[in-house]
C-alpha cells in the first residue's frame, strides 16, 4: 500500500470541521454518524489533536459534509 502525503494545517482542518458541522447544526454524534467516523476520532480532530488523519477519514468527512477535499482541508 502506498503512502500518499496530503500538505495541510491541523488547526485550519479543526476550524472546517467545527464550522460545516456548525452550519449544518449537527452534533459531533450525528458527524460521526453520518461519516463512519468514530466520534472519539471526530472530536480529536475538531479539537486539532489528531495532526496526522488518514486520508479516508478526510474524504469521508468531505463526503458527509457534501464538500470537496479541497474544501475541506482550505
Amino acid at each position: 500500500m502506498s503512502t500518499v502525503h496530503v500538505d495541510y494545517h491541523p488547526e485550519v482542518l479543526a476550524d472546517r470541521i467545527g464550522a460545516l458541522r456548525l452550519q449544518k447544526k449537527w452534533t459531533r454524534e450525528t458527524l460521526a454518524e453520518r461519516s463512519g467516523i468514530t466520534y472519539h476520532t471526530l472530536t480529536k480532530l475538531e479539537l486539532g489533536k489528531n495532526t496526522n488523519p488518514t486520508l479516508e477519514t478526510m474524504i469521508a468527512l468531505a463526503k458527509a459534509f457534501d464538500v470537496s477535499l479541497d474544501a475541506l482541508l482550505t
